[in-house]
């Protein structure tokens, strides 16, 4: 009868250790096959898209203590239509930017360009820098912002504030 017992009690731990190590891979397999079908879905929602809409530096004229900057805008079409732009570069933040042909919200080292296009439309845009320090400002490359469906970025020559 003790024999029983122990066998009896070596099968009910039997039980149990499979009911684990099942427990355990079916949780392996179900995570594993979650995790394939979620990568692709992840990896394509977050891809860098690039932008419909063209932005060209087209020349900048400084005229006593002020440069004006001028921009070829082009807008993509239906959801591809700009919505607002921005440009970003420290100079924004040293100089004052006194005029624009466009609305514009100025706040820190973002010029952002409210007026939204139409389908497929062209813009030529400009802004004034108002400079005090210095002769003259230079231009570089510097980010850009486009509000269509997505914000996308690229960059485009602009105003670069000298490091003081």
């Amino acid at each position: 009868m003790s024999s029983r017992s122990v066998s009896l009690e070596f099968t009910l731990g039997e039980k149990m250790l499979n009911k684990k190590r099942f427990s355990l891979i079916l949780l392996f397999v179900l995570l594993s096959s979650s995790l394939m079908v979620s990568m692709p879905i992840a990896t394509a929602k977050y891809k860098r898209r690039a932008a419909k809409s063209k932005i060209t530096f087209l020349g900048a004229e400084p005229n006593a203590g002020v440069t004006t900057y001028y921009y070829e805008v082009e807008s993509g079409a239906g959801i591809n239509r700009i919505q607002w732009w921005a440009l970003i570069s420290r100079a924004f933040r040293v100089y004052d930017v006194v005029d624009s042909n466009e609305p514009f919200i100025h706040s820190g080292r973002i010029l952002r360009f409210t007026g939204s296009y139409g389908n497929k439309e062209t813009r030529i845009v400009s802004f004034e820098l108002k400079y005090d320090y210095y002769s003259s400002l230079s231009t570089g490359m510097i980010p850009y912002l486009v509000k269509e469906k997505y914000v996308k970025w690229g960059f485009v020559e602009g105003p670069i504030a000298p490091l003081s």
